[in-house]
């Protein structure tokens, strides 16, 4: 919860861009969907004055997503995303497995797991 007694001033500017390819297949002249690659950049602007507090810079996620099928309901794959603060002096990163398993048609369920990075100190006391 923030307080603020006086002048407040906020202001964010968010934008991102995200590209994914499948790759498809033919096999007897069916088509079979044989992937999933994605790659991700967000980048955001803040600023932010607490009365003679003044606090402004850039940050930005990239991020990647390479998935292979090994059925037609199941595919395994990896992540990795990197976090950089103002200045590139602040950066965390995240890499990990991922299993995408696909119940019924335009249903997915994915279960994933950070092996390195993005550390939380809140969530860390509850392991």
């Amino acid at each position: 919860m923030l307080n603020v007694n006086g002048d407040a001033t906020s202001c964010r500017v968010i934008n991102s861009a995200s590209v994914n390819f499948t790759p498809i297949r033919q096999n007897a002249g069916s088509f079979f969907e044989s992937g999933e690659y994605a790659v991700f950049w967000g980048t955001r602007y803040a600023t932010d004055r607490f009365g003679t507090d003044d606090i402004r810079g850039w940050s930005n996620v990239f991020g990647g997503n390479f998935k292979f099928d090994i059925s037609n309901v199941a595919d395994i794959g990896l992540t990795g995303t990197v976090r950089i603060g103002s200045g590139r002096s602040n950066a965390a990163y995240a890499v990990g497995p991922v299993l995408t398993v696909a119940p019924f048609t335009n249903a997915n369920i994915t279960i994933g797991y950070n092996i390195i990075g993005f550390e939380n100190r809140d969530f860390g006391l509850a392991r």
